[in-house]
């Protein structure tokens, strides 16, 4: 889910990966295509709601999500389509903010459904190998 512009999808297709784009937003997607023209890269974009619709298994050797926050009900499903989008020993990768970040207005959500628990998301990912998990500040 990539309601930005692209930059991450972009950046990662300059480094010379083969990328898709899934967004549930057109506009967003039209953005990612007119980043990817310009910066001479090619990201193939989907439309598709990720916390609703299941993308394939085992598909992918990464998986990148970057502040995809969607509210509460749809976190669970959306980083188990995340792991499962992945084939066996790859990796997925996400970043979001936690329910304290509500308390720096520094951005992210304003809205602590939109945020998510770190208890939650260790209890989501318990069965695989975790190679990095940070919870804090940074500045």
């Amino acid at each position: 889910m990539q309601k930005g512009e692209g930059r991450n999808a972009v950046y990662l297709a300059k480094l010379g990966h083969d990328v898709i784009a899934y967004d549930q937003s057109l506009i967003g997607l039209e953005k990612t295509k007119t980043l990817a023209t310009k910066n001479k890269v090619v990201v193939e974009t989907v439309a598709m709601d990720l916390t609703k619709e299941k993308v394939q298994d085992n598909q992918f050797d990464t998986s990148i999500m970057v502040f995809g926050h969607v509210p509460k009900k749809d976190q669970k499903f959306l980083i188990k389509n995340l792991v499962d989008s992945v084939k066996p020993g790859g990796y997925v990768i996400f970043e979001v903010y936690s329910e304290d970040q509500i308390k720096y207005q520094t951005g992210g959500p304003q809205s602590l459904d939109m945020l998510y628990n770190p208890i939650e998301v260790l209890e989501w990912i318990k069965n695989y190998h975790c190679i990095h998990f940070y919870y804090g500040e940074v500045t």
